[in-house]
């Protein structure tokens, strides 16, 4: 499994905006790519700062995901006025995320 995470910049006050487009338009798109394995977002209101993490089944998979993401990633930071810090692509090396509570 791989994961490629994107960290955000912005004033946090569209963030339930934000996560509702991710919700309602990123993630249908992400499932038609080969390989999507799921999305997690993870937002700080207090600081602006959020990330977004993709994982994908194979390395394949996420090399081939890659301008797809950055059309999306760059479209939703122009939409929601938020800076683009970073963008890192891991190997999964321990998943114990279980079921949530």
């Amino acid at each position: 499994m791989f994961a490629r995470v994107s960290v955000f910049k912005g004033s946090g006050e569209a963030f339930d905006e934000a996560a509702t487009n991710a919700r309602e338009n990123i993630a249908p798109a992400l499932r038609e790519l080969d390989g999507f394995a799921g999305l997690l977002v993870l937002a700080d209101r207090s600081t602006g700062r959020s990330m977004s993490v993709t994982f994908w089944e194979t390395e394949e998979a996420i090399r081939s995901s890659r301008d797809a993401a950055t059309k999306m990633r760059d479209e939703t930071a122009a939409k929601y006025d938020e800076e683009i810090i970073g963008v890192d692509e891991y190997d999964m090396v321990i998943d114990e995320r279980g079921e949530a509570r």
